[in-house]
């Protein structure tokens, strides 16, 4: 029990002809009972759940014997792995990050010897994780990349653990998702100047899909109308791309009156045929 307190195993045991064999007190003859021992050995997985802190007892019976080394510590046996999707681009509409984790994604284990405290094997790095995308989420008033319409895609494999990509034990991926502004709608007259006071409508976006603009109504202007009526509802191609749109000065019927207003009814226009006058409106002026 000494030995086997202190990490030893019995590995041949006397035989049963040996410990029935009578030993006579002939002291000039030394008699043998040959007993073998081999050292035990304590293997410590990254899968198990309470693994023994460095510089405990390996042997629960001799507390002041050998010590668990260092190579047992969580840091030797485990790596875990996380996927960190940024966003950026939206102002307060910016989607919060989105953090992926897995413990223990890579594991292995070491084998010490029970009587001298020493490693006698580590093994290689088990295990893996394959991460899926993560679907982009659509904000008002703004498009990603087509790139972008998914991230955080990624695979961690037992050669990662020797790639230089682990940090504190943890092997991560990120990715950031830019945001970029939609375009609008902007109605120009025919010679390609902004229309004053005319609404700018930003592009809708297309609810299932945060890469796309979808079908956006062009503004009604008073006093114009559309060049090409198809354009009274655009589907943008390119979504942060501004479209210009044409409208046309509607043409006006002006009617002029003439008073007399030293006459009989000043309040009442005279009665001709010849004041009617049509007039197209340009600006301001006619």
């Amino acid at each position: 029990k000494y030995y086997t307190d202190r990490g030893y195993l019995i590995k041949t045991k006397p035989s049963d002809e040996e410990l029935s064999g009578k030993f006579d007190g002939d002291k000039t003859q030394t008699q043998y009972l040959k007993l073998q021992l081999v050292h035990d050995k304590a293997t410590v997985s990254g899968e198990d759940e309470n693994t023994p802190a460095p510089d405990t007892p390996i042997n629960e019976n001799d507390p002041d014997g050998v010590k668990y080394p260092s190579d047992v510590s969580k840091d030797n046996l485990v790596i875990s792995s996380e996927v960190i999707i940024h966003y950026e681009g939206a102002g307060e509409k910016t989607p919060k990050d989105v953090i992926r984790t897995v413990d223990k994604t890579l594991t292995r284990t070491v084998t010490i010897d029970k009587v001298t405290g020493k490693v006698t094997n580590t093994s290689d790095w088990t295990g893996g994780k394959e991460y899926e995308n993560v679907n982009t989420p659509v904000v008002n008033g703004y498009y990603v990349d087509k790139a972008s319409a998914s991230a955080g895609a990624s695979t961690v494999t037992p050669a990662d653990a020797n790639s230089g990509r682990v940090h504190d034990g943890v092997i991560t991926n990120e990715t950031t998702v830019i945001y970029h502004p939609m375009g609008h709608i902007i109605p120009i007259d025919k010679s390609g100047k902004k229309i004053p006071g005319a609404e700018t409508p930003i592009f809708n976006n297309d609810p299932n899909d945060p890469t796309k603009g979808s079908t956006t109504n062009s503004p009604i202007i008073t006093g114009y109308h559309l060049e090409t009526p198809s354009d009274s509802a655009i589907t943008p191609d390119e979504p942060g791309k501004n479209r210009p749109v044409v409208y046309v000065a509607d043409t006006q019927e002006l009617k002029v009156q003439v008073f007399d207003l030293d006459g009989e009814t000043p309040d009442e226009p005279l009665k001709t045929d010849k004041t009617g006058a049509t007039v197209d409106f340009t600006g301001d002026s006619f």
